[in-house]
């Protein structure tokens, strides 16, 4: 008993907590970034609209993709600290104790893994997914017209960074909206199997998971 209840302080320690204070922190960092993104889109918009120099409009779009990449990169982190967390949650929950065949065990675990691990993975991937699928379309219009510009007979500079901008913002939100939804799959993922493990527990009790 002594051993198991170590070996939980252990992972708690080692585990849990790091990836907690983790998905905090990179929560905490791409809440700012995502409010820095919005800034400098809106400077940007604001020297368009009032025909900045292309120096200091091409400035205002390099800031924009720079807090654009760093919020995409701090949200990576986080989802990831929350799988960490969601493997957690499955070694936790995942294991009975000794002689524990209780119905309301059971009951709970699984209660866990559909609240911890199931739902908020499946909440996470249809709307990242569904915000990977609107940028997508999204891009398309966007790349078409900053071709258009492109080719134009005699395209301005400040037209080019514009559109290549535009486009550019939503191609890395595909990217992104596209990974957080693969991430948060693979939290579901712990839970439902989770949830299968539970269901073999009780259909197989003396068989060794």
């Amino acid at each position: 008993m002594a051993g198991r209840a170590l070996r939980l302080v252990l992972f708690l320690v080692l585990v849990v907590l790091p990836a907690l204070l983790g998905l905090l922190l990179f929560g905490y960092l791409t809440g700012l970034d995502i409010g820095r993104l919005v800034e400098a889109r809106d400077a940007l918009g604001r020297l368009v609209s009032s025909d900045g120099s292309p120096i200091a409009v091409y400035a205002a779009s390099a800031f924009e993709t720079i807090h654009r990449v760093n919020a995409f990169a701090d949200g990576t982190w986080t989802l990831l600290c929350a799988m960490i967390l969601g493997i957690g949650a499955h070694g936790l929950l995942g294991r009975k104790a000794p002689g524990d065949r209780a119905a309301s065990a059971v009951l709970w675990r699984a209660a866990g893994f559909c609240v911890l691990l199931v739902l908020p993975g499946l909440a996470g991937m249809g709307l990242f997914g569904r915000m990977a699928f609107t940028d997508y379309h999204e891009l398309i219009g966007a790349y078409e017209r900053f071709q258009t510009v492109a080719r134009a007979a005699d395209p301005t500079l400040e037209s080019v960074i514009v559109a290549n901008a535009i486009q550019h913002g939503h191609r890395l939100n595909v990217f992104a909206a596209g990974t957080w939804s693969l991430l948060c799959a693979i939290v579901a993922t712990l839970g439902i199997h989770g949830l299968l493990g539970l269901w073999r527990e009780e259909t197989w009790p003396d068989r060794e998971l």
